[in-house]
C-alpha cells in the first residue's frame, strides 16, 4: 500500500489548531467580561441591545468557530492513529 502520510505533521498541527481554539476561548471571555463591564458606565436601551447582539450573535458565533477549530484539531490527531492502524494492519496482513 502507497499511502504516504506525515503522521507526525497531522499530530503538530492538530496541537497548534486545538492551542489557537484555546487561545481564542481566551479572547473570547476577554469581550464578554468588557461587556458584562459595560453596565457601569452605560445604561439604557441601546445598550441593552447592544450586549444582547454580541452575546446572541458574535459571542455565539466565536464559540461556533472556537468548536470547529478545535473539532477540526482533534480530527487531524484521530487521522494519525487512524493511519497507524492501516498501517499495521497492512504490515500483518504483508507478514502472512
Amino acid at each position: 500500500m502507497k499511502i504516504r502520510v506525515n503522521k507526525s505533521e497531522l499530530i503538530r498541527i492538530g496541537n497548534k489548531l486545538n492551542s489557537n481554539a484555546d487561545d481564542l476561548h481566551l479572547e473570547i471571555e476577554k469581550i464578554n467580561n468588557i461587556i458584562n463591564a459595560l453596565a457601569g458606565y452605560w445604561e439604557g436601551k441601546d445598550r441593552d441591545r447592544c450586549v444582547s447582539v454580541i452575546k446572541n450573535t458574535y459571542l455565539v458565533n466565536l464559540n461556533t468557530v472556537k468548536k470547529r477549530i478545535e473539532s477540526y484539531g482533534n480530527y487531524l490527531k484521530e487521522v494519525s492513529k487512524i493511519y497507524d492502524e492501516v498501517d499495521n494492519t497492512y504490515m500483518k496482513k504483508r507478514i502472512k
